[in-house]
């Protein structure tokens, strides 16, 4: 983000806003871009909060976005995992 933040193209501006989990930092890129923010917000909607700079709800809205990811990486790899296991022990058996 540093190295391309004199020049940055508008693709990594929008990955910026998508995907940056620290809260000055969008709350900078916010104040730089706002338009773009306020645009991008009804997509991510922590985005309002780096809006009007309120890092105390940024952090929650960030946490809350994290622990939701967790939650469906969870959902996602449990039945794999199980599925592994089942490979491994029928291996083991043989």
């Amino acid at each position: 983000m540093l190295q391309s933040r004199n020049q940055p193209t508008k693709k990594q501006i929008h990955f910026w806003f998508m995907e940056c989990r620290t809260p000055l930092e969008l709350i900078r890129l916010s104040g730089e871009r706002p338009d773009l923010c306020r645009s991008l917000s009804s997509q991510r909607d922590l985005l309002s909060c780096a809006l009007i700079k309120d890092e105390k709800a940024l952090e929650k809205k960030l946490l809350e976005e994290e622990l939701a990811e967790k939650t469906i990486d969870r959902a996602y790899w449990e039945p794999l995992r199980t599925e592994l296991g089942k490979w491994r022990h029928e291996k083991s058996s043989k």
